[in-house]
């Protein structure tokens, strides 16, 4: 197991936020999704899924799940799958406390 898991690209661990510990992916891909029938996903696209997933998480948390419904209906999906870092992150902050944004001026 350890050898695929370092299969996994530098880019697609740096999808990752700092908070999702790969080698926990490794595992429940091992334990869930491996023991898949065909036309199971493999262990990069499991990463990246997952990668994706969080940044959408987090753009949610930033107070409505309707954000979501707003991305989709924008078609901004590929813009934020492309955003980096903690992009998505500091949205949903200043989704969720707007007031904060212009307090240092």
């Amino acid at each position: 197991m350890a050898t695929s898991c370092e299969r996994v690209s530098n880019y697609q661990i740096s999808l990752l936020h700092s908070s999702t510990n790969v080698s926990s992916l490794c595992n429940i891909y091992a334990t869930f999704v491996a023991p898949l029938p065909d036309g199971k996903p493999t262990l990069c696209t499991f990463v990246f899924w997952n990668a994706l997933g969080h940044k959408f998480a987090q753009l949610a948390a930033g107070g409505s799940i309707y954000v979501l419904l707003m991305v989709a209906g924008l078609d901004l999906y590929c813009n934020i799958a492309r955003a980096l870092g903690c992009v998505p992150f500091e949205v949903g902050k200043m989704l969720r406390r707007p007031d904060n944004v212009f307090l240092d001026s």
